[in-house]
């Protein structure tokens, strides 16, 4: 007998990640001034330079650059063959992150692809390139984006190893359910919350950002015009 295929919900451990990240930020940096130490010294050297607009300027960028990460989530959704109507985006800095959500069950090829997009086009390939024409926003934009992967890396590693599955994302950017016959024992970095028969992914707004959020980027918009006014002339 056939057995039925039920969501099985996970959530991502965001204080383990966060952990994991710092440490994948060291690795990478340490691996970087190993290779290319010039390349780096002088990247660190102009990005961060206080006496200048430069770490302002980054920090703006940064933020655009978290934009686009979530940007190409969605086109790797929409590869896929997902929904434009079925995607969303918002902005949760209570969790710390920037999301896209694809309300829909999408095939396990699809999420791959989701997942595997912005680590390598913002990530991998902006960092080579950054590093080959001395594009120095471009090699420190990239490393913060492959930190900042860490929780689709964790996902991937996981749902990769998986037969049989659809996945789907909620209302909860750091929760997503696999539709399946059963629930698999959790990768790292996640945890099994319970299986249900349906999931709430109800929310019809296409850009979400919570009132956390509003704050944060209240003050940091505060921040930079108090930076812009009180700069060394």
């Amino acid at each position: 007998m056939e057995k039925e295929k039920k969501y099985h919900i996970y959530e991502m451990n965001m204080k383990l990640l966060n952990i994991v990240a710092f440490i994948l930020f060291a690795v990478v940096v340490f691996a970087s001034v190993l290779l290319f130490k010039d390349k780096m010294t002088a990247a660190t050297n102009y990005v961060f330079d206080t006496k200048d607009l430069h770490a302002v300027i980054f920090f703006i960028l940064y933020l655009f650059y978290m934009i686009l990460h979530e940007m190409f989530h969605g086109i790797g959704y929409l590869l896929g063959g997902a929904k434009w109507k079925n995607i969303s985006f918002g902005i949760a800095m209570e969790e710390g992150v920037f999301y896209c959500l694809c309300k829909q069950n999408i095939p396990k090829r699809s999420i791959l692809v989701s997942l595997y997009f912005p680590l390598f086009f913002l990530g991998i390939l902006t960092y080579a390139i950054g590093m080959y024409f001395d594009l120095y926003y471009l090699v420190w934009l990239s490393i913060a984006n492959i930190v900042g992967c860490i929780g689709d890396i964790a996902m991937f590693h996981y749902i990769v190893r998986l037969k049989d599955i659809e996945f789907s994302e909620m209302n909860d950017p750091t929760r997503f359910a696999l539709y399946s016959e059963k629930a698999n024992k959790p990768g790292f970095g996640l945890k099994y919350i319970e299986a249900v028969d349906n999931i709430d992914r109800e929310n019809k707004k296409k850009i979400v950002i919570s009132k956390a959020s509003w704050y944060f980027l209240a003050f940091s918009a505060a921040l930079i015009v108090f930076y812009f006014l009180n700069m060394p002339k």
